[in-house]
């Protein structure tokens, strides 16, 4: 018998590994969610701009992108635009240091799932990201953004 893990529902040893992607620039940003992220199913994918995340998903599913508000090549929202024209689109996440009531009203408004304040608190991302992980496979989003390989785990760096 699998043991859930408290607040995720997602099971400890079994089930799908979880895609996430994060756009950060930020070393300490991405320090901060590798540390939160200690779970075995989760595999965290860094890019470091826009045009890197846009490039990484034409390759590759996720089901979660955690994106930084300010990036020099363009925003949160450009990215939002683009995901939302795909067949299967991850729930974004905008991450920022400057997290406030406007932001996330603005994300939300906008079509965002969340908002996550850098740094990041462990017991808070799990929350956030099983919730959208939760959200984005309730949205029929079975067959693409996880795969079940047993103690995948992986982190990726890309530009």
């Amino acid at each position: 018998m699998v043991t859930p893990i408290p607040a995720t529902g997602v099971p400890h040893d079994t089930g799908p590994l979880i895609e996430i992607l994060q756009v950060t620039p930020s070393e300490s940003e991405y320090g901060s969610l590798r540390a939160a992220l200690h779970h075995p199913r989760w595999s965290l994918n860094r890019v470091l701009s826009c045009e890197g995340a846009r490039k990484f998903l034409r390759q590759r599913a996720v089901s979660v992108v955690v994106c930084a508000a300010d990036l020099a090549d363009g925003g949160w929202k450009d990215l939002l635009y683009e995901i939302a024209e795909m067949a299967q689109p991850p729930r974004l996440i905008v991450s920022s240091r400057r997290a406030d009531i406007h932001l996330w009203g603005e994300v939300l408004n906008l079509g965002g799932y969340d908002v996550l304040d850098a740094p990041f608190a462990a017991e808070e991302v799990v929350g956030v990201i099983s919730a959208a992980w939760r959200s984005w496979r309730s949205a029929g989003n079975r067959s693409t953004g996880w795969r079940a390989a047993a103690g995948a785990v992986g982190a990726s760096t890309a530009a």
